[in-house]
C-alpha cells in the first residue's frame, strides 16, 4: 500500500514537472529557459546519483568527478582535437562509463563513511589534476570556446533550443532509471543495499551489482558535465568543487533516495531556490544547511523518499536517526 502512495506521488511530480518544462518551453522567457536548462542538467548527475545511492546503497561522492570528466573530455575534443561536438559528447560519456569502471573498483569492498571519504579523494583529486595540468586542461582558466551543437545548418547554440536537448537528455535518463529500478538489476541493486551478505548466499554478485550500478551512475555523470560544457560554452575546474559535490548530495537527499521525481525536485531545489535567497548574502549557505539538516532528520529518505532506501545514507547518521526510518518502512509494510 505504502509503495503505491509512494509511486502515484511520484507519477504527480513528473506530471507537474513535464507541465512547467512544456509551459516554460512555450513561453518563451529567457530567464525561465536558462535556469530549467540547469535544472535539467543537474537533475541527470543527480539521477545517477540515485542509482548508486538510493538504489544500491553506495555513498559515493566520486559522481562530480565523472561529471569533469565529461565536461573536459567535451571540452578538449572539440577544442583541440576539432571532433565533432556530438562525437565528443559521446566519447565523454562512454570515457566516463570506463573510468567509473577502473576507478571504482578499488572501492567495492568500502561501505558507509569509508567509501564516502575515498571517493571524495578520488572527486577532489580529479578537481587538483584539472587546476594543474595547465598545459592539458588549461588550469584555473579552464577551456574556452567549446562549440554549440548542431544537427546540419540547424544549431543548438540558442538556449530556447538546447532547452529540448536537455530535457530529452533528462527524460532518457529517467526512463533508464525506473526500468532498471524494476527490473531484477533494481531488485538486486536493493538486495545488496539491505544485506549484501544474505544477497550473496542468496547467489547474487555483490561487487558485480555495485560496479554496474557505479558504472550507470558515471555514465550519466559524463552525460551531464558534457552538456554542461556545450551549454556555457565552457569548463573549468571550480564548477567541479565542493560545492558541486553538496549539491548533488543536497539534490538527492532533499529530493528523495529511491524516488523517480526526487532528483527533480533536488536539482529545482539546487538552482532556483539560491536564485531567489541572493538577497540573504552570506547568510544563504547558512539557511540551505538547516534545510538540509532539517530534511535528514523529519524526512530520513527525502521529500520524495522511498522508506526502502533507508538503509543507505542513514549509514552515515548517528543511531537515534538511523532508527527513524527503519521504524517508518515497518509501519508502512
Amino acid at each position: 500500500m505504502m509503495s503505491r502512495a509512494w509511486r502515484a506521488r511520484d507519477g504527480l511530480v513528473l506530471a507537474a514537472a513535464a507541465v512547467a518544462v512544456i509551459a516554460t518551453g512555450l513561453s518563451g522567457s529567457s530567464y525561465w529557459i536558462y535556469s530549467l536548462c540547469l535544472v535539467g542538467i543537474y537533475a541527470i548527475v543527480a539521477v545517477g546519483f540515485n542509482i548508486a545511492l538510493g538504489l544500491a546503497g553506495q555513498v559515493s561522492f566520486a559522481q562530480v568527478a565523472f561529471m569533469a570528466v565529461g565536461g573536459y573530455a567535451t571540452g578538449l575534443l572539440t577544442t583541440k582535437a576539432h571532433a565533432s561536438p556530438w562525437l565528443a559528447l559521446l566519447a565523454s560519456v562512454v570515457l566516463g562509463a570506463v573510468l567509473a569502471f577502473f576507478l571504482n573498483l578499488p572501492f567495492l569492498r568500502l561501505r558507509g563513511h569509508y567509501l564516502g571519504m575515498a571517493t571524495l579523494a578520488l572527486a577532489l583529486g580529479v578537481q587538483s589534476f584539472a587546476e594543474n595540468a595547465g598545459g592539458i586542461t588549461g588550469g584555473a582558466l579552464g577551456v574556452f570556446g567549446v562549440p554549440s551543437l548542431t544537427l546540419g545548418s540547424f544549431s543548438l547554440a540558442a538556449h530556447s533550443r538546447f532547452f529540448v536537448l536537455v530535457w530529452l537528455a533528462c527524460g532518457l535518463c529517467l526512463a533508464v532509471y525506473q526500468l532498471t529500478a524494476r527490473s531484477h538489476i533494481g531488485r538486486a541493486w536493493r538486495a545488496v543495499a539491505a544485506r549484501p551478505d544474505v544477497s550473496a548466499s542468496l547467489g547474487i554478485d555483490v561487487p558485480r551489482a555495485r560496479i554496474l550500478a557505479l558504472v550507470l551512475a558515471g555514465a550519466m555523470a559524463a552525460l551531464s558535465g558534457g552538456l554542461l560544457a556545450e551549454f556555457l560554452n565552457y569548463v573549468a575546474p571550480d564548477y567541479f568543487g565542493l560545492v558541486m559535490i553538496g549539491n548533488i548530495f543536497f539534490m538527492v537527499i532533499v529530493g528523495g533516495m529511491g524516488s523517480l521525481a526526487g532528483p527533480l525536485v533536488g536539482a529545482a531545489f539546487v538552482v532556483l531556490v539560491p536564485q531567489e535567497m541572493s538577497s540573504l548574502g552570506q547568510w544563504q549557505g547558512v539557511v540551505l544547511l538547516a534545510i538540509l539538516l532539517g530534511v535528514l532528520v523529519l524526512w530520513p529518505t527525502g521529500l520524495l523518499g522511498d522508506p526502502s532506501a533507508a538503509g543507505s545514507i542513514t549509514a552515515l547518521l548517528p543511531a537515534r536517526l538511523r532508527a527513524r526510518p527503519a521504524r517508518v518502512a515497518e509501519n508502512g509494510s
